[in-house]
Parts: structure tokens; C-alpha cells; sequence
């Protein structure tokens, strides 16, 4: 059996390295071929002849600008939150007396508190809720910055009430006394006869008292008595009672002074002298020594 013969016919082309170079570019070959007479054509070449190419990446302008105002956004939240800068860790205090700046500090709650989170309101509130302070006034600055002033309760008096021991200010607020309500440097003290808790007294009895204390300063030791007022012993002994009211405090002690003279005088020792009206003095003479 003899083997057919196979010829295979290639179309040669005019340009070699031309055609080559086009087959890259994806354009048309021809490739035939006879196999038992029958003539086979092979095309070559791009799909549809379309040729091939990588997508273009174009960067816009504002694409670009958005990038930059991410990065810059991010930088920042970093400077503000990720550095020690904004932080707080102090505070400019003034106006205290009586309460340390520390005390004030620790209340206000602004430690180690980033300065955008600090409310200046939130703040006041924090430090006027101490028994001393009266009013606070609370202001921020960048980077960290946070001043407070403070108004306080000054004691005026050392009140004493049973075992009980307080301050009293102006006003007539009753204040915790600190451990070293001795050495405060207050010299007027009133006891409360009655023995009963206060929170506060009436403004009047704080300013007769100190009135008191101002004319006389030996007189450094008061009494209260709820239905009297004000009642001190004079250098006898005798009990006078100066009542509720903080007018004519001069002349109720200047008063005092005169009767207290006549009675020793008259060798009349009296159980107590009302100088509460000095108009009308009242006194009781059945005791004698």
C-alpha cells in the first residue's frame, strides 16, 4: 500500500519580517495547506481583528485633591488625639483660700482629658458643688490651657453645737470644719445652747456677732439660743442677752456696760440683763449675793 503523497503549499510573502511583524499586531495571515487534494486555510491573526491593548489608569485632578485632604484630615485627628500636646495636665487656679488648688483640681474632673472634651460649664458645676466654693468661673484655651476662678465661703465664725463643729460664713452657710479648724486663725466662736443641727443660720446673727467681736474683742465667745439670739457673759459673769437683730450693737453693749455698773454698785447680783430693746432694759434683781 503505497503512501499518499502529502504537498504542502505555503504562499510565500513579498515581506517576510513585514508580515511577521503584522501577525504581532494582530492583523490577517494565510497559511494553506493540501492534504489528499483538499486545500486547508489557516488564518491567523486577532479576534475580529481587534487588537489587544492594557486599560489606561487616568488620575483626575480632584481624585488626586481627595487623596490629599484624606491624608491631611488623618494627620491632623493624629496631632490632636495622638499627641500629649492637647492634653491636659494642669490648671491655672486662683481666688482659693481656704480649699488647696489640688482639692480644686481633683473636683474639677479635667486630668489627662483632651482639651476638645473639656466643657467649661460641666467644669463649674463640678467645682462649685465643694462646701467652700460659692462660685467658680471656668475658661479654655488651645493647645491645653484650662484657668478657674473661684469665690469661696470664707469662715467667720467656729460654730459649736454638742460634739459638732463647724464654719460659718457671711451668709450664715454652715460649713464642715477641716481638722484644723483651731489654727485657722478665727477667734470668734458661738455655741448653740440649744444643742440642735443647722445647716444655716440667719445671715443677721453671723454680723451682730462679728459686730460684737469688732467693738469688743475680748468677747471672742458667744452664745445662741434659738428664742433669745445672741447671749454673752460680761466680766462678772453676769449672762446678757443681745437678741436676733444686728443693729444698735454699740449701744446695746454700751448699755450692758452702764447697768452692770449700777447693779454692782447696788451690790445687785442679776440672774441676767435684756438688752435686746436698750430702750427698755430688763433685768432680774431677786438674786443677790
Amino acid at each position: 500500500m503505497s503512501r499518499q503523497k502529502k504537498e504542502v503549499t505555503y504562499t510565500p510573502k513579498t515581506k517576510t519580517r513585514r508580515r511577521r511583524s503584522a501577525r504581532r499586531l494582530g492583523k490577517n495571515a494565510t497559511l494553506e495547506s493540501r492534504v489528499g487534494g483538499n486545500t486547508l486555510r489557516f488564518v491567523a491573526g486577532a479576534t475580529a481583528g481587534k487588537s489587544r491593548s492594557r486599560p489606561k489608569v487616568h488620575f483626575s485632578t480632584a481624585k488626586i485633591a481627595g487623596v490629599l485632604v484624606l491624608l491631611a484630615v488623618l494627620a491632623g485627628v493624629y496631632v490632636l488625639f495622638g499627641t500629649d500636646k492637647f492634653y491636659v495636665y494642669g490648671a491655672d487656679i486662683s481666688g482659693n483660700r481656704v480649699l488647696s488648688a489640688d482639692e480644686i483640681y481633683r473636683a474639677s474632673g479635667v486630668d489627662s482629658l483632651s482639651i476638645f472634651w473639656v466643657n467649661p460649664r460641666t467644669v463649674q458645676e463640678r467645682i462649685e458643688a465643694l462646701d467652700y466654693v460659692k462660685s467658680a468661673s471656668v475658661s479654655v484655651r488651645l493647645p491645653a490651657t484650662v484657668r478657674i476662678s473661684v469665690e469661696e465661703r470664707l469662715p467667720q465664725v467656729l460654730w459649736r453645737s454638742g460634739d459638732g463643729l463647724w464654719w460659718v460664713d457671711s451668709d450664715g452657710v454652715f460649713l464642715p470644719a477641716k481638722p484644723d479648724a483651731t489654727a485657722t486663725g478665727i477667734e470668734l466662736q458661738i455655741e448653740d445652747i440649744d444643742g440642735l443641727p443647722a445647716t444655716q443660720i440667719d445671715p443677721k446673727i453671723i454680723r451682730a456677732a462679728l459686730r460684737v467681736y469688732h467693738l469688743k474683742p475680748d468677747i471672742n465667745h458667744l452664745y445662741y439660743q434659738r428664742e433669745i439670739g445672741l447671749v454673752y457673759t460680761n466680766a462678772n459673769g453676769w449672762i446678757i442677752y443681745l437678741g436676733k437683730e444686728d443693729t444698735n450693737i454699740a449701744a446695746k453693749l454700751q448699755v450692758a456696760e452702764a447697768v452692770a455698773k449700777k447693779l454692782l454698785s447696788e451690790n445687785i447680783t442679776p440672774a441676767f440683763i435684756d438688752v435686746r430693746d436698750p430702750l427698755h432694759v430688763v433685768y432680774n434683781p431677786q438674786t443677790t449675793p
